[in-house]
C-alpha cells in the first residue's frame, strides 16, 4: 500500500514538471483577438488563394487567432466560422487605439515593461503576479492597444520581419532554447540589451544580447511598433485599396 503511495506521488509530481520540460521557457498558445484591415477580405477554407471562400470580412471585424503560419493565419470568424486569412490583412491591435502616433510610443511601452522588472517567471504565467516569455511580452503590449497570441512562434509569425542589424527598441527578439524550434522572446531595449522573462533567473530581467547564452541562440525579430512618422509597408499598401475584393 506504501508502495503504490509513493508510485502515485512520483507521477504527479513528473506530470507537473512535463509541460515545462517539453514547452521550454513558455505555455502553450492562447486564442488571442486580432482585427481585420482590408475592406472586403476572403475566408478561406486553407491557407491558399486558391482555397474556396467561406466569405467575406469586413474592415476592423474582429476575429479570433487561433494559428499563425507562413503568409496565413486560421481565425475565428463569430459570423463565419473558422478559416484562414492572408497575414497582410490580419492586424493584433484594436484598430481606434493605433494611429499614426501611435508609433512613436516605443519609449513608453520599454519604461512600461522595465516596470515589471523582478517579477517571478511562473510557466503559463501572463499577469504581473509571474510571467512566462511571451506571457510578458503579451501582456507589456495588450497595454499599447496589440493582442499577441501567448506563444513565442505564434508571436514570431506575425508583425514585420527585421533583420538583426536593423534592430530596433521595442521590436521583438527570438530565441532557440530547446534545440528545434522558436521557444523563448523578449522585448530589444537598445545598446545590445533586452528584457525577458527568464526561467534561468528565475525572474524579468535584462540580458545582453550579442554575448553569451543568447548570442548564440538568436533566432530572428519582428516590429509590431514602427519609428515615429513611418508607416508599416502593409498599411502604406492597403491605404490604396479601397473597394478592390482583396485576399
Amino acid at each position: 500500500m506504501r508502495n503504490r503511495l509513493w508510485f502515485s506521488i512520483l507521477i504527479i509530481m513528473a506530470l507537473a514538471c512535463f509541460p515545462a520540460f517539453v514547452h521550454g521557457e513558455e505555455a502553450a498558445s492562447s486564442p488571442a483577438a486580432c482585427w481585420i484591415t482590408g475592406d472586403r477580405v476572403n475566408l478561406r477554407t486553407m491557407p491558399s488563394r486558391d482555397a474556396k471562400s467561406m466569405g467575406l470580412l469586413g474592415k476592423g471585424e474582429e476575429v479570433v487567432l487561433l494559428e499563425a503560419g507562413e503568409g496565413w493565419t486560421r481565425v475565428r470568424s463569430s459570423r463565419l466560422g473558422e478559416g484562414w486569412v492572408a497575414n497582410a490583412y490580419i492586424c493584433l491591435a484594436r484598430p481606434e487605439s493605433v494611429s499614426r502616433g501611435d508609433y512613436g510610443r516605443v519609449n513608453e511601452l520599454l519604461a512600461y515593461a522595465k516596470r515589471w522588472l523582478g517579477v517571478p517567471y511562473r510557466y503559463g504565467g501572463s499577469t504581473p503576479h509571474a510571467f512566462d516569455c511571451s506571457g510578458f511580452t503579451a501582456y507589456v503590449f495588450k497595454n499599447f492597444g496589440y493582442s499577441l497570441p501567448h506563444s513565442s512562434v505564434g508571436q514570431a509569425q506575425l508583425g514585420t520581419v527585421v533583420t538583426r542589424d536593423q534592430l530596433l527598441p521595442g521590436d521583438l527578439v527570438f530565441f532557440n532554447t530547446v534545440g528545434d524550434r522558436i521557444s523563448h522572446v523578449g522585448i530589444y531595449l537598445g545598446d545590445g540589451l533586452f528584457i525577458h522573462a527568464s526561467s534561468g533567473s528565475g525572474q524579468v530581467t535584462i540580458t545582453p544580447l550579442n554575448k553569451g547564452y543568447y548570442q548564440k541562440r538568436y533566432v530572428c525579430a519582428r516590429r509590431y511598433l514602427q519609428p515615429t512618422g513611418v508607416l508599416p509597408e502593409r498599411e502604406r499598401t492597403l491605404e490604396l485599396v479601397t473597394t478592390e475584393r482583396v485576399e
